[in-house]
């Protein structure tokens, strides 16, 4: 088990969302997610382009006292990784403020329209599977 203490709730800490794949996802925006949540939209940088200047001339805002962080990934990219060697998000993640040591919620959209390998939806499972906690 991990060094949580059981004082501590996530719900203090603020939940982690991960959404990855969809960055047209617009649960963060019509969701009532309670204050202090974290979403992490998952995509490709093009994407996240379109998607903003959609979701910004439709007046879309997420619930007060959440964040939005869009984290950029390149699927399907250079054999699963970025040039650093390191995988198709996860530094990404972190650097976006991600805490692998905190329980998440993850919610995998859209991969099936990405048109990945079977090699590279295996690098994306495993990517997932070592940045979410999964036990206290």
């Amino acid at each position: 088990m991990g060094n949580h203490n059981p004082g501590t709730n996530d719900a203090v800490l603020g939940l982690q969302v991960v959404l990855l794949g969809d960055g047209m996802d617009s649960r963060p925006f019509r969701l009532p997610l309670p204050p202090g949540t974290m979403v992490f939209i998952v995509a490709a940088p093009e994407v996240h382009e379109h998607a903003e200047a959609l979701l910004d001339s439709a007046g879309a805002h997420t619930m007060r006292g959440c964040l939005l962080r869009r984290v950029n990934a390149n699927f399907g990219a250079a054999g699963g990784s970025n040039a650093s060697g390191a995988g198709v998000f996860a530094a990404e993640l972190q650097r976006a403020g991600f805490q692998g040591d905190r329980l998440s919620v993850w919610a995998l959209q859209g991969l099936h329209a990405l048109g990945l390998s079977r090699e590279e939806l295996a690098e994306v499972f495993s990517e997932v599977t070592n940045s979410a906690a999964f036990h206290r």
